[in-house]
């Protein structure tokens, strides 16, 4: 039986229980255990690469009343921005709020300092490539190896009917077919928009499409240079945009 997990793009189908989202210190270090065999078939390291993850998308209500009360006059314009530097929106966890308020903050400095319109933009373009790089954390993006799960829901559970639908139109928007081991992620990710006709226009570039080509490029570098090099490589949005223009 499929099971679906309410996510920030949607349902998304998996084969497996989702560990309940519980704070697990207050059980102690023996029902610890219990819930890692339970859930995680004993992987230690995969209990704490997990909740390690979990933590990062958490936000205490507090920190989201502060987020909202800071120069929301600027909210539009950042959100602007950002699309401009990544192509996309990304998903509202994590440090979303926290880098989002940072950009909110340059608004606001710049506005009153009046410093050049390329000072401006670099700080803001540097706090896009953090928020790139957290995004492709928190979905565990940036993992070097797909592992047997992968493999099936790439080939037997994640939307088969739009597997070579969403592999066509990740390569026509990039100008060439990724390998799989930059692009499968990206190509479950696109599938799920591609089930709804009315949601991705046939012809017209997407922010699901940005998002997709972000994790082909972001895991091409990291898997040929490193992680530190990944960090800093392009942002995909802002980088279409100049193409474009020149």
């Amino acid at each position: 039986m499929a099971i679906f997990e309410d996510t920030e793009f949607g349902l998304i189908e998996t084969d497996e229980p989702i560990p309940p989202r519980i704070d697990i210190k207050k059980f102690g270090d023996e029902n610890r255990q219990e819930f890692i065999d339970k859930y995680f078939n004993g992987d230690v390291e995969k209990y704490r690469t997990d909740t390690e993850q979990y933590n990062r998308n958490i936000i205490s209500w507090q920190e989201l009343v502060d987020y909202d009360s800071l120069y929301p006059e600027h909210k539009e314009r950042a959100k602007k921005l950002i699309r401009i530097c990544l192509g996309y929106m990304p998903p509202e966890v994590g440090t979303f709020f926290y880098n989002e308020s940072k950009i909110r903050k340059a608004i606001e400095r710049y506005n009153i300092e009046k410093y050049s319109e390329q000072k401006h933009f670099d700080e803001v373009y540097a706090i896009a490539t953090i928020m790139r790089n957290e995004d492709m954390k928190i979905d565990n993006f940036c993992r070097l190896e797909y592992d047997e799960r992968d493999m099936r829901a790439y080939t037997s559970t994640g939307l088969i009917p739009y597997s070579q639908i969403a592999r066509d139109r990740l390569a026509h928007f990039l100008g060439y077919y990724p390998d799989l081991k930059f692009s499968l992620e990206a190509e479950l990710f696109l599938r799920y928009y591609l089930a709804d006709d009315n949601l991705i226009p046939k012809e017209k570039i997407t922010a699901y499409d940005l998002r997709a080509m972000t994790i082909v490029k972001y895991r091409e570098v990291l898997l040929k240079e490193g992680q530190v090099a990944a960090d800093k490589s392009p942002l995909i949005g802002f980088q279409r945009i100049v193409e474009l223009r020149s």
